[in-house]
């Protein structure tokens, strides 16, 4: 089952929407279940989804009344919304570098060095902010690297590679198609952990994964249906 905080008005208790329900996977070991998959792969499903955010045609069906349809984001509005998908896509992207290049050196250097220091220095480096002189605990706030990403965080940025492909090749089209829909759910979802990932993204794709997208994602073009 999936849970979806939100700081939302309660509904009335007619014509509410219905509760939805989400079996992910068909697995014999729990441990294969769900989200226990590659962690250079674990990104990947919800990061593909995201794309529907960012799509014209969904952001009109997301944004209006379940009840009154005709009451929907403004075109001006969605218009803004997908223009500012690249604002500073650049400094993000070399974010993510920096931080999975931290953590990987955390975990396989056998230096003794000040981590602290070290932070400092290739946040200035990768990430190109000037620490101005200024040596501050960051690490000590990224709780990925002792919180189950350990050596894993660059699967942020390298689970982008397989997302882009998936929704370019079979989504982009059609988002809301029910066969390509059914295909991700029996192809990707439904094995989980218990078939490699490579196995299963390529029989989705119909090819092995290709980083096509991703670039093309990079550089900032991009298709909206």
């Amino acid at each position: 089952t999936s849970l979806l905080p939100c700081a939302l008005t309660a509904p009335a208790q007619t014509n509410a929407p219905l509760t939805f329900t989400r079996v992910m996977c068909f697995t014999s070991y729990s441990r294969f279940h769900g989200t226990n998959v590659a962690r250079d792969f674990v990104e990947a499903p919800s990061q593909m989804l995201e794309n529907w955010c960012w799509t014209e045609s969904q952001l009109v069906k997301m944004s209006q009344h379940y009840l009154r349809k005709q009451e929907k984001m403004p075109a001006e509005l969605v218009a803004k919304i997908i223009a500012s998908r690249d604002v500073n896509s650049g400094l993000s992207n070399l974010r993510q570098i920096f931080f999975g290049m931290y953590d990987m050196f955390v975990h396989t250097s056998k230096e003794k060095v000040d981590l602290t220091k070290y932070w400092s220095q290739l946040r200035d480096e990768v990430s190109l902010l000037d620490p101005d002189g200024t040596l501050a605990p960051g690490q000590s706030s990224f709780g990925h690297i002792v919180g189950g990403y350990d050596a894993g965080y660059y699967g942020y940025l390298y689970s982008q590679v397989f997302s882009a492909d998936m929704y370019a090749t079979v989504f982009s089209a059609d988002p809301m198609s029910t066969a390509s829909g059914t295909r991700y759910r029996r192809e990707i979802l439904k094995p989980g952990g218990a078939r490699d990932e490579i196995v299963s993204l390529t029989k989705f794709l119909g090819r092995p994964p290709s980083d096509a997208a991703f670039l093309k994602r990079l550089l900032g073009t991009h298709d909206q249906h």
